[in-house]
């Protein structure tokens, strides 16, 4: 959801600033998948809540 210019909320998704690759098999190199991910472009901040990060499709932090 667009809140404005500069602020954003995902809602059960994923958010990764790997660049896509044609392909239907392709995965970025890492991601965070979240219940919760709220990006401020403005401040250059995001925030994800109740989320994984994963590298290489592993995941290496759940908080």
């Amino acid at each position: 959801t667009f809140q404005d210019r500069t602020h954003s909320v995902v809602e059960d998704g994923r958010y990764s600033t790997c660049p896509r690759v044609p392909g239907a098999a392709w995965m970025p190199d890492w991601l965070v998948r979240a219940s919760r991910i709220e990006i401020d472009k403005e401040e250059d901040v995001g925030t994800a809540r109740w989320g994984t990060l994963e590298f290489k499709g592993v995941p290496i932090l759940t908080a």
